[in-house]
C-alpha cells in the first residue's frame, strides 16, 4: 500500500491527511467549511461596519484587530499642541489642519483651557478609500502649569494653527519670618 506520496521535494504521508481532514470534518459538522468561516453578520454589515470604522477615525483609534472593540486609549491626542513660554506670555500653538475658525471654541476655567471643535470632510457626499486624517467633533483640555491673567487672554487663527496667549502672573517670593 502506497503511504507516501512524493510531491515535489515533500513527502506527504496520505493516512496522515486523511485522518486530519476526518477530525476536521469532526469539528466542523457537516456544513460547508469555506462558506462558513467568515462571520455573516461581518460580511453581511457593510453599513454597520462602516459606521464603526467612522467612528475610530474621528476619535483617533483603532480597533483591536481581531474584534471591533474600542481600545482603552486614544492612540495620539487630538490636537497636538506646543506651550511655550517666555518673560511676560504663556502660549499654546494647536495644530488643526482643515478647520474652519467658525468651527472651533475656546473656553478658560480655573487653570484648565478647553478647546473643542469640529472637522468637517471637505468633499461631502463621498465614500472613504483611505483615511488618516481625523474627522468628526474633538475635545481637548489642556491644564495650565501655572497662573495666567484670564482678563488677557487673546486667540489668534491663521493657516490651519490656533494661537493662544495668556498673560503671565508672576508672583514675587514672599519673605517669611522664622521665630
Amino acid at each position: 500500500m502506497l503511504r507516501g506520496l512524493k510531491w515535489g521535494c515533500l513527502v506527504v504521508d496520505v493516512d496522515k491527511i486523511r485522518q486530519w481532514l476526518q477530525f476536521a470534518q469532526q469539528i466542523q459538522g457537516s456544513g460547508d467549511f469555506w462558506n462558513s468561516i467568515f462571520d455573516k453578520d461581518f460580511v453581511n454589515s457593510n453599513g454597520q461596519q462602516q459606521q464603526q470604522q467612522q467612528h475610530y477615525q474621528m476619535n483617533n483609534q483603532t480597533p483591536h484587530p481581531f474584534t471591533m472593540e474600542q481600545p482603552t486609549a486614544p492612540k495620539d491626542p487630538f490636537p497636538l499642541v506646543d506651550i511655550l513660554a517666555d518673560e511676560q506670555f504663556l502660549y499654546i500653538i494647536a495644530a488643526l489642519p482643515g478647520v474652519a475658525k467658525e468651527d472651533l471654541n475656546l473656553a478658560v476655567t480655573n487653570d484648565t483651557v478647553i478647546l473643542k471643535g469640529i472637522i468637517k470632510p471637505l468633499i461631502p457626499n463621498t465614500h472613504t478609500i483611505t483615511a488618516e486624517r481625523k474627522y468628526g467633533p474633538f475635545e481637548r483640555a489642556i491644564k495650565l502649569t501655572e497662573s495666567i491673567d484670564a482678563s488677557k487672554i487673546k486667540a489668534k487663527y491663521m493657516n490651519g494653527l490656533l494661537i493662544v496667549s495668556f498673560e503671565r502672573i508672576i508672583r514675587n517670593a514672599e519673605p517669611i519670618d522664622i521665630e
